[in-house]
């Protein structure tokens, strides 16, 4: 579960889950950031232009819009 559009940060909920592993990738598959975070921690992603991107959570993938 996580916020979106974003414009600074999103926030990671992952049922079930104490740490989530978080890749975040530009739609040309270029690998731009990643870490792990607890449940429901807060990702910053003001370093991202805006633009669309594809954030991969564990093993789950979902389409990211920076505004």
């Amino acid at each position: 579960n996580y916020t979106n559009p974003a414009k600074t940060h999103f926030d990671m909920k992952a049922e079930g889950q104490s740490n989530v592993d978080i890749r975040i990738f530009d739609t040309k598959g270029i690998f731009l950031v990643n870490g792990i975070y607890e449940d429901g921690s807060r990702i910053d992603i003001s370093c991202l232009e805006k633009g669309i991107y594809v954030v991969v959570a564990n093993s789950q993938s979902f389409k990211l819009i920076k505004l």
